[in-house]
C-alpha cells in the first residue's frame, strides 16, 4: 500500500509542479499534504482511521481529480 501511495504522490507532484505560477497551486498543494498524510498513516498502520470511510479521490478531492485525469490510475490502484 506504501509503494502505491508514494506512486500517487510521485503524479500530484508532477501535477503540483505544473500548477506553480497559476492560481490554483494552492489547491495542489493541499493535495500533495493530503497524500502525504496516507502515506504516514499507512506507515502506522492507522490509513483505514485516516481515511474514515472515504475513498482517495474524495481525500484528494473529487473534482481536483477530475481536472487532473493523469492521476486516476493511481487513485484507482489504492
Amino acid at each position: 500500500m506504501e509503494r502505491a501511495i508514494g506512486r500517487l504522490i510521485v503524479v500530484v507532484q508532477r501535477e503540483w509542479t505544473d500548477a506553480m505560477g497559476n492560481p490554483g497551486v494552492a489547491v495542489s498543494e493541499e493535495v500533495l499534504h493530503n497524500c502525504h498524510a496516507l502515506l504516514v498513516a499507512a506507515k502506522h498502520d492507522r490509513l483505514e482511521h485516516e481515511m474514515q470511510g472515504r475513498s482517495v479521490a474524495e481525500i484528494l478531492g473529487l473534482s481536483w481529480v477530475r481536472l487532473h485525469p493523469r492521476v486516476v490510475p493511481a487513485v484507482k490502484e489504492l
